[in-house]
């Protein structure tokens, strides 16, 4: 099972790095240490599955793939998956959908993770909600001055939380303002 989470977490980083190829040899090698788990899948399932599945959801360019692996992540976390699969798959989930352009898909994870997070809030499910919301917002054509403050606020925030490679999303937003003069 550790080997299995070493893999994901690379795959993760490589995907970050814009190593696509990586985190697909990554991903495919998580695959193969769980299938040595097979008599316990129920458990590697519940215990690694969702966080899995978000991964390989803003790793592919299959929108089968993409489909297929949110729906299963969802029907995981449904049933039971272990608490940090909640944080995990929702943070890629997130992502997945707003590389996509999918907004109310982007929407629907967020609201998820707060939901699941309501009772014990972090700094981690409190940043990613209000950076999902903000992308969401300026994603479908809010550029008024209130949203694009709080891609700054959210910028800072970020940096200030060590989240640097959620920032991308954030400064590329940012950025295209001001190729608009905004």
């Amino acid at each position: 099972m550790e080997r299995c989470r070493a893999w994901i977490g690379r795959a993760t980083v490589k995907r970050i790095i814009d190593d696509l190829d990586g985190a697909w040899a990554d991903l495919d090698y998580a695959a193969e240490a769980s299938q040595g788990l097979l008599r316990e899948e129920a458990r590697i399932h519940y215990y690694l599955g969702p966080a899995y599945l978000g991964v390989l959801a803003r790793t592919t360019d299959d929108p089968v793939v993409f489909a297929q692996a949110l729906a299963e992540g969802e029907a995981l976390l449904a049933a039971g998956a272990v608490s940090h699969n909640h944080f995990l798959f929702r943070r890629d989930a997130i992502d997945a959908c707003i590389d996509r352009k999918r907004w109310d898909a982007a929407a629907h994870h967020a609201a998820a993770l707060e939901d699941y997070a309501r009772r014990e809030p972090s700094p981690f499910s409190g940043f990613f909600v209000a950076r999902a919301r903000a992308l969401v917002s300026h994603g479908t054509g809010n550029r008024d001055p209130a949203s694009l403050k709080e891609l700054q606020r959210l910028r800072q925030e970020g940096s200030g939380l060590g989240f640097l490679y959620a920032l991308q999303a954030i400064e590329a937003a940012l950025s295209g303002e001001a190729d608009r003069g905004g």
